[in-house]
């Protein structure tokens, strides 16, 4: 939160912003694991899968911001970003060669 005073945003701001980018650290080891198995897919000529993923994540994270965004606002939306990097970290596993 102290961060974000640094950069001029208002202390009323700063608190739900603060969560929010919380919630969406969470997301960033999934979202690793993702970007290094499609650079491999596609090292290896084989794009397909990674990119099948990451068309599978996108309709997760469109559903998932449908259902949480209405209640939860932005913090839905990170938890559907998090759900969506758990895809995207899982299903490439069973989708890479």
């Amino acid at each position: 939160m102290h961060l974000f005073g640094l950069f001029g945003i208002a202390p009323e701001l700063a608190g739900p912003a603060a969560r929010v980018t919380q919630i969406l650290v969470l997301s960033v080891p999934l979202h690793l694991l993702y970007v290094t198995s499609a650079f491999f897919c596609e090292a290896i000529q084989r794009p397909l899968p990674s990119t099948l993923v990451m068309c599978a994540a996108n309709v997760v994270n469109l559903v998932l911001n449908l259902a949480w965004v209405p209640s939860f606002g932005a913090v839905g939306s990170a938890w559907a970003t998090v759900g969506a990097r758990l895809v995207l970290a899982v299903a490439w596993r069973v989708a890479a060669p």
